[in-house]
């Protein structure tokens, strides 16, 4: 890391530390990325890969796939295994992908159009015809708290080009309906998963119509969840004012990420803090602590445990990052199995030491936030 890099950072902490949102009472918010994605795509499409070459097991990544009715039954019995201050269940705010690549449309263009398909068109053609009915239940019960996190997580247009060229990683991954593999299990070093909202130059030279693609995607969230989204999260934590702005003229008050913004790449970034508001009234929530058993760290749960002591030191709500791959066990039902066993340890150790402590969802956390800067 140059010097630079360590100001930025220092810098950017300050900030946090002397700005962000501030309460007395012990706040815990679990938010989780990628739920409705595809990733790899069943337990036999990663063995052939693994034959082939592919480094599957050098990416947790690997193990990520569209979840099924038993990995949200596994998740929901765990949150409903502890209970908060008041007697509610832990909650995860999952950021939901509402769309994937149509495949067979795809092909039969020879590779010279994108289209999508609705996660339910999805969901139905993988078998998990009941998934959209227990996400249902699960927001009623106050366990599943869908929130946008974008139309589909990958940036297609470069897919599409590899597609064209014959590029034998991008076709033989095609072929077993992905979009590619993990970076770290790629023979090239290549993902599409890469961050789609980029620089408006760039998207204009594509002629990519980001308002299009983020209005659509909020509009397929509306009308399967029957409201607007309240929050959003960019995928990769990268996104342009340009997004913002579509994202405040499609109701979305609060924006979730990581205490830098990277502005259409990873070479241009910007801090926020806690409660912050920008330009179009937006509030930005800054996540503060890290929960991902899947990455293989054997400490994950008392380095969690730090940050939300650390955070409640500040009389910070404690806003937790842990991605869907976590609690998958398609791929291999012991990731699964580990991830769960590992957060109920964390949970039951958080009501533990902090029994008068909160869980809030997002929209819980940010109308919270917002109701505070008009008194």
């Amino acid at each position: 890391m140059n010097l630079k890099s360590v100001l930025d950072r220092i810098q950017a902490d300050l900030k946090i530390r002397l700005k962000s949102w501030r309460c007395s009472q012990k706040i815990v918010v679990i938010e989780s990325d990628d739920w409705g994605s595809i990733r790899t795509a069943s337990a036999d499409a990663y063995r052939q890969l693994c034959d082939h070459g592919y480094r599957m097991e050098h990416s947790n990544y690997s193990l990520d796939s569209l979840e099924t009715e038993d990995d949200l039954h596994a998740l929901y019995d765990v949150l409903r295994s502890v209970k908060d201050c008041q007697g509610k269940p832990a909650s995860i705010t999952a950021n939901m992908i509402m769309a994937n690549p149509d495949f067979r449309l795809i092909k039969e263009s020879h590779f010279t159009e994108y289209q999508y398909e609705s996660v339910l068109k999805t969901l139905s053609s993988k078998n998990r015809n009941k998934v959209k009915e227990i996400w249902e239940q699960g927001r009623k019960d106050h366990l599943f708290m869908p929130q946008f996190h974008g139309r589909e997580h990958v940036r297609y247009w470069k897919w599409l080009d590899d597609l064209r060229s014959s590029n034998f990683e991008a076709l033989e991954t095609f072929e077993l309906g992905m979009c590619g593999v993990p970076q770290n299990a790629s023979k090239s070093g290549t993902s599409y998963y890469s961050p789609p909202y980029q620089t408006d130059e760039e998207l204009g030279k594509r002629n990519i119509d980001i308002k299009k693609v983020i209005s659509e995607g909020i509009s397929m969230f509306t009308n399967i969840f029957g409201e607007k989204p309240e929050s959003a999260i960019a995928p990769n934590y990268t996104w342009t004012d340009a997004v913002e702005k579509i994202w405040a003229e499609n109701n979305v008050r609060f924006i979730q990420g990581m205490k830098y913004q990277y502005h259409g790449t990873m070479d241009c970034k910007s801090s926020h803090f806690l409660g912050e508001k920008n330009k179009y009234g937006q509030i930005y929530l800054v996540r503060n602590a890290h929960f991902e058993p899947s990455e293989g760290n054997a400490d994950c749960v008392n380095l969690c445990l730090a940050q939300i002591s650390s955070a409640f030191r500040q009389n910070m709500p404690a806003i937790i990052s842990s991605h869907r791959v976590n609690y998958m066990g398609c791929i291999k039902e012991s990731n699964r199995k580990k991830g769960l066993e590992q957060l109920e340890l964390l949970l039951r150790n958080i009501t533990s030491k902090w029994p008068d402590m909160c869980f809030l969802t997002t929209p819980e956390l940010g109308k919270l936030i917002l109701e505070s800067k008009l008194q």
